[in-house]
């Protein structure tokens, strides 16, 4: 993932990666691959990428990619409001079913969880 940023008037970006234990970030002055093979060489062996589908990150090595779900939310509004797409209406509320349904089974798992601990 980066962002543009503003650095003495020259355009920079900030490359962040994280997993569950560590973030990682670093500035860099272009949005090449050469920015992520500097920092991981090997790529991401053992992980699926995610990330908002920048040429420098499919060319990323990685067990998968995957597309952001924001990213993707944003494009299917695109389509719906610009081109007016009913197929995009339908992903997006698939898309947004689907994570809803995730918050809900976390939830549920969270309160079993939480019955089980003995005091």
């Amino acid at each position: 993932m980066d962002k543009n940023s503003n650095t003495a008037g020259a355009k920079h970006w900030a490359w962040v990666w994280q997993n569950d234990d560590a973030t990682f970030i670093t500035i860099t002055d272009n949005k090449a691959q050469r920015s992520i093979t500097e920092n991981f060489e090997k790529g991401f062996e053992n992980a699926v990428l995610v990330h908002d589908c920048w040429r420098s990150h499919f060319n990323t090595n990685a067990l998968s990619h995957q597309i952001c779900i924001a990213h993707l939310l944003r494009e299917l509004n695109y389509l719906s409001e610009k081109h007016n797409h009913k197929w995009s209406k339908v992903c997006k509320t698939l898309l947004i079913t689907a994570l809803d349904l995730k918050r809900k089974m976390n939830q549920v798992v969270i309160s079993q969880q939480a019955l089980n601990v003995k005091l």
